[in-house]
């Protein structure tokens, strides 16, 4: 069944994913700006996934979260997170465009004051990483805040090792 590939998939992302989510988590959540703000804070999260994020975001009280991702799967998830009613803060939609050209004409230019960029700019193709960040800049509120965590794909004789940055 597909539908179950796809929960087992994405539950299997969720585990994994969890603890860095947590760590990212706690130190934007250790910043001043973020920490005496967090109540009036619109949040554009670019590359929700499963959500764990976004849901952390609604948790620790902001305004609005925007999770938005181009894999209907990671989204399906988060939406049953959502529709538990728990994070009413908290809305979902599925990216058509690999540049967020789509996010920024439904959501209008200066309409957040984060965007949290975790772990999907690595997917994002070469030729239109430029045209994404561009895109994702008009989303600011002028003085808004832009924060990236993803990973850069390394080769060695042992594998493919990722390494964060921020």
């Amino acid at each position: 069944n597909e539908s179950l590939d796809r929960a087992a998939t994405a539950l299997a992302y969720d585990n994994k994913a969890r603890p860095t989510s947590e760590k990212l988590f706690s130190r934007l959540s250790a910043l001043p700006w973020f920490k005496e703000s967090i109540a009036e804070l619109t949040i554009l999260d670019y590359g929700a996934g499963t959500g764990l994020n976004s849901v952390a975001l609604c948790r620790a009280g902001a305004k609005r979260v925007l999770s938005v991702d181009p894999t209907a799967g990671m989204l399906g998830v988060l939406e049953t997170k959502l529709a538990t009613g728990e994070f009413p803060a908290c809305s979902a939609l599925q990216m058509r465009s690999t540049d967020g050209s789509d996010v920024l004409e439904l959501q209008g230019e200066a309409s957040f004051d984060v965007v949290l960029v975790t772990f999907v700019l690595s997917h994002v193709p070469d030729a239109v990483v430029h045209r994404a960040l561009e895109n994702i800049a008009k989303m600011l509120k002028p003085g808004g805040r832009l924060v990236v965590c993803d990973m850069e794909q390394m080769h060695s004789g042992n594998g493919t090792h990722g390494h964060a940055h921020s």
